[in-house]
């Protein structure tokens, strides 16, 4: 695949993302900083240095946001709640497309195998079929990528996210 093809390919992927996600808020949802606070001392709402400015009104903003880190040390997608989780994620997929860049999205991604652990997760999904679909989308778009460019462990990490999200039931869009 050429690279102006990856090019179009990579818009129209955020085309779908913005689609998908269009009007997705975190209104009743788990802050980012909340999911840090979690993560880092256990319990939410906490004084906490500021990770990430909370005054985004859409999860567009979150992935502009320069300061913003999708892949923390500590906290993040594991300490989110269901709104949180959506909310964010779309903004970690869109900021990764756009940049070509997925950093640890993968990992953080992935659902888990092990069945107590699935079972707890996809209690809190709350992902659409359109959602799933363009979220699915992004994981093959990184695997191609990752094949392209001879990264072997990353093109098998992708592989390992599309087979944990394959199967998974999601309401309709």
């Amino acid at each position: 695949m050429s690279e102006r093809t990856r090019e179009q390919s990579a818009d129209a992927l955020l085309n779908e993302i913005s689609s998908a996600f269009e009007g997705v808020s975190r209104v009743g949802g788990r802050s980012w900083t909340d999911a840090l606070a979690m993560g880092h001392m256990g319990v939410p709402h906490v004084t906490f240095p500021v990770a990430h400015r909370e005054d985004d009104t859409t999860w567009l903003d979150v992935a502009n946001d320069s300061t913003w880190d999708p892949s923390p040390n500590f906290g993040g997608f594991g300490y989110l709640d269901a709104i949180g989780y959506r909310y964010y994620l779309a903004a970690a997929m869109y900021r990764a497309v756009r940049e070509r860049d997925p950093s640890e999205l993968a990992w953080r991604i992935e659902l888990p195998f092990k069945a107590k652990a699935r079972r707890q997760h996809l209690s809190r999904w709350i992902l659409t079929r359109s959602q799933h679909e363009v979220a699915l989308k992004v994981a093959a778009f990184f695997r191609d990528e990752m094949f392209a460019q001879n990264r072997d462990y990353e093109f098998d990490e992708w592989q390992r996210v599309i087979e944990s999200w394959r199967g998974v039931d999601v309401g309709a869009s």
